[in-house]
């Protein structure tokens, strides 16, 4: 029997992890026409391969996955230097057939020759980033490939580290309840409480959202080949939590709109305030605004809306309009049109502190946040419409579903007007 050499590149983890990767696999002679190699490709993909000589040509053929990273060994799937050497004597010379095609391997291919649901997360993202898809067909921004590899990476833990279609639907719904029962990274001035139905309604979306990404990127993983054909059905047995219906958000009462508007001391923050409750848009896309995007002519404002990436032309009331005719002025079309106390635009950091300032000497609580203003609005536009379809459009809503959750209590309501016409107990 032939001895384990050495004196190899490849009998270690730590060597092998020192080989910059390239399309060619690393070869390591064993015997005259049989060699061993190892192949580390740029996308991140491991193997263990061979290739031995059949007439005047090699024949190369998969072995098995090496045991890299938080890989371990089985002697199955997973091979160590010493268990892909005794494969490769061992293994049967694949034959071409009578067209002089090579057949597949007859060892079971390992899932994504050492993948791991982290690297193929990670690679996912970034191809995101380059090509449209996802339910607007659009390529994700810098900023929510940080969002979504921020919360990957917060919550994947032990599973991320394993081999990625070697992973089985129990073990991820397994980590899906782990999630869900997870304390959050921040909550704020609001402590966390497993037992509260709101917080774990809360902890149950965010598996969720970890969830569509896994499988987004397994799906795509498979598509590219990085996945055994056999594996594709797996992570389609786990299903997202079913969520009730949450809380509404926060709204301003009619008397409570001034009481906040009042407390802003700064004319700034002022206008800031207004222009949300004038046009329903979010603090983002308000920073982002030009004088250019008011129309005087039409009396209109275009947001651009950051979390759709679509362009909205909004309406204005008569005092809108006077609002915003106020303070687009004769100033030229490019600046911005709200800017802080020192005339530049507001940042993300600014423009909380002050409005967390007002909103505490205004006598509210954490949850009013500057998004109520958003959703005051809504309320408003429903109350002077009754029309979800309307306020569905205006908020830039791809559907009438979040519209109607949020703001169906401000409908006419029939039960209510029937529970109004009972007699009285007579107590």
């Amino acid at each position: 029997m032939a001895r384990n050499p050495t004196n190899t590149v490849l009998d270690t983890q730590t060597k092998r992890a020192e080989l910059a990767p390239r399309a060619e696999p690393y070869w390591h002679r064993d015997s005259p026409g049989i060699f061993l190699g190892y192949r580390k490709t740029t996308r991140g993909s491991r193997a263990w391969v061979a290739k031995r000589r059949n007439g005047k040509d090699y024949v190369e053929f998969h072995l098995g996955t090496p045991n890299d990273g938080p890989l371990k060994a089985n002697g199955d799937d997973v091979l160590d230097y010493v268990q892909a050497l005794h494969r490769l004597r061992t293994a049967p010379l694949p034959l071409r057939d009578v067209d002089g095609h090579q057949p597949k391997p007859k060892f079971k291919r390992h899932p994504g020759d050492g993948l791991t649901l982290n690297q193929c997360v990670e690679m996912f993202l970034d191809y995101r980033q380059e090509h449209p898809g996802g339910p607007r067909n659009q390529v994700m921004t810098d900023k929510a490939r940080k969002i979504a590899a921020s919360l990957w990476n917060v919550h994947a833990g032990d599973i991320g580290r394993q081999s990625a279609a070697a992973t089985t639907a129990q073990q991820l719904k397994a980590w899906m309840f782990k999630v869900s029962k997870s304390y959050p990274q921040r909550r704020g001035h609001r402590p966390f409480d497993p037992a509260d139905p709101d917080h774990l309604r809360s902890r149950q979306s965010t598996a969720n959202r970890l969830l569509t990404t896994v499988k987004a990127a397994l799906n795509w993983a498979w598509r590219e080949g990085m996945l055994p054909d056999n594996s594709k059905d797996w992570w389609r047995a786990v299903q997202k939590f079913k969520l009730g219906q949450g809380r509404p958000p926060r709204m301003l009462s009619n008397d409570e709109i001034p009481q906040l508007v009042n407390a802003c001391t700064s004319a700034p923050l002022r206008n800031l305030v207004l222009a949300a409750l004038h046009c329903g848009a979010r603090a983002g896309e308000l920073r982002r605004l030009r004088v250019q995007d008011y129309s005087r002519e039409f009396g209109t404002v275009r947001i651009y809306q950051s979390k759709t990436h679509k362009t909205l032309v909004q309406p204005l009331t008569s005092h809108g309009r006077r609002f915003f005719e106020e303070l687009a002025g004769r100033r030229p079309a490019a600046d911005f049109l709200l800017l802080d106390e020192a005339d530049k635009a507001w940042t993300a950091h600014s423009y909380k502190r002050e409005f967390n300032a007002a909103r505490d000497a205004a006598g509210f609580g954490p949850d009013v946040k500057f998004k109520t203003m958003r959703a005051t609005y809504g309320k408003l536009l429903l109350l002077a419409t009754g029309n979800l379809e309307i306020v569905a459009k205006a908020l830039g809503h791809s559907d009438t579903k979040t519209t109607r959750e949020h703001y169906a209590q401000y409908l006419p309501n029939e039960v209510a007007d029937g529970i109004a016409k009972m007699a009285p107990l007579g107590v």
